[in-house]
């Protein structure tokens, strides 16, 4: 007889269904070589997989666009080797340019 598992962790005799996967399909599988995965609920991918849980929702993330500015200058800078004194007098005139864009796109 099996020992008693906590409620939110299943054997893998009983396998996952959709409803039970978070919001992009993904649950919690244990292997007992390999520990702890996430893959899709209806594809454990080793073979010694034992058990099964839920997995939260990935939260959603709103990416403004000062935030958007931000990581493509950010890019931008890595790609050119810039240094931190240029970075510094590049940006304000990056983030001009990148209002006077967005706000061209919009009329």
């Amino acid at each position: 007889m099996e020992p008693l598992l906590p409620e939110d962790l299943y054997p893998i005799e009983m396998p996952p269904v959709k409803a039970q996967s978070n919001n992009e399909g993904r649950v919690l599988f244990y292997s007992t070589k390999h520990g702890w995965y996430d893959s899709m609920y209806n594809n454990p991918f080793f073979e010694d997989t034992s058990h099964w849980t839920l997995l939260p929702d990935k939260p959603n993330v709103v990416i403004t666009n000062s935030i958007k500015c931000n990581k493509v200058f950010d890019t931008w800078c890595d790609e050119q080797k810039t240094s931190a004194i240029s970075r510094e007098f590049l940006f304000p005139a990056f983030r001009k340019g990148w209002e006077s864009r967005i706000k061209n796109a919009y009329n």
